[in-house]
């Protein structure tokens, strides 16, 4: 089952039980670095409007884990 398309708990721990845990997690890394692209295109089509990003979230949100993929995405694009 897409990770897109659980709507429940149950749903979640039903595909967890038939073996699905590692396809979620892909579909979950694949949809933070979509995510990623995303922001760093916005951010590019603003340079050199854009000075500091800022990112914010509760404790361990992935907040660093989000910082270091986006610096390499930016710097992949020659924005440093």
């Amino acid at each position: 089952m897409n990770s897109r398309h659980l709507q429940s708990i149950s749903q979640l721990n039903a595909t967890i039980a038939s073996g699905g845990f590692a396809d979620l997690v892909a579909q979950g890394e694949a949809l933070h670095k979509e995510r990623i692209s995303r922001i760093s295109e916005l951010i590019a089509a603003r340079v050199p409007g854009v000075r500091l990003v800022l990112v914010s979230g509760p404790s361990a949100a992935g907040k660093t884990t989000t910082a270091i993929r986006l610096c390499r995405n930016l710097e992949a694009n020659g924005i440093t």
